[in-house]
């Protein structure tokens, strides 16, 4: 009996020793769960808005992330130090260069000249989705898209294929030639930025304009 007393005994003593050293699963802050509300009730009233098709996305994402700068869970120079990104300015850059090629006309002689009169639906996706694939290699690829698409829809017109044939060749087209440099699309740009500005002290770590590609 005494031998089994003293075993009872040393099992409390594990079980008290056990329950003192178990991890406990602490709570959130409450300052945090507060921020994890507010911003999950910010995102969803963007999507909402954005799926609206009532306001434009960059108002739309302007007003959320003002919101979260007005609660203090992004701080002002956080919130601004995009505007400052080189890959964004780039990117603005493109795309002033892209309005100045499609108010001349420049690229409608030329894609008219390089499109021609194709014999069936196949030819016709090849011969847009060729020339769309170096171009956007070289210039930003949404801008791209935004300059061709009235212009497939005409071509598309002439030469009696539904435009809805075109546009997504003309789509993947843009996303292919796009990801094989640097300036093609612009989150190589804007990923490119933040590297630089973490990373620019190392020559490893910088992006060449093919990198990509290879």
């Amino acid at each position: 009996m005494e031998t089994a007393g003293r075993w009872l005994q040393d099992l409390e003593g594990e079980g008290a020793t056990t329950a003192t050293t178990a991890p406990t699963s602490t709570p959130p802050a409450e300052g945090a769960l507060w921020e994890m509300i507010y911003v999950g009730v910010v995102l969803l009233i963007m999507f909402a808005a954005l799926l609206s098709d009532k306001f434009g996305a960059d108002l739309v994402m302007l007003s959320a992330l003002t919101l979260c700068m007005a609660a203090n869970i992004v701080t002002i120079p956080e919130g601004v130090s995009g505007f400052s990104n080189e890959g964004v300015l780039t990117v603005l850059v493109l795309f002033v260069v892209a309005a100045g090629i499609q108010l001349t006309g420049g690229l409608d002689w030329y894609m008219s000249k390089l499109l021609g009169h194709p014999v069936n639906t196949q030819a016709a996706q090849l011969r847009l989705m060729i020339p769309i694939a170096i171009i956007s290699a070289f210039l930003n690829n949404t801008p791209v898209v935004v300059i061709m698409i009235p212009i497939v829809q005409k071509w598309g017109k002439n030469v009696g294929i539904a435009p809805s044939q075109l546009l997504i060749p003309l789509s993947f087209a843009s996303i292919l030639g796009g990801t094989c440099t640097l300036i093609g699309t612009s989150t190589n740009l804007v990923v490119a930025g933040l590297m630089e500005d973490r990373y620019g002290d190392n020559p490893d770590m910088a992006i060449g304009l093919f990198d990509l590609g290879e």
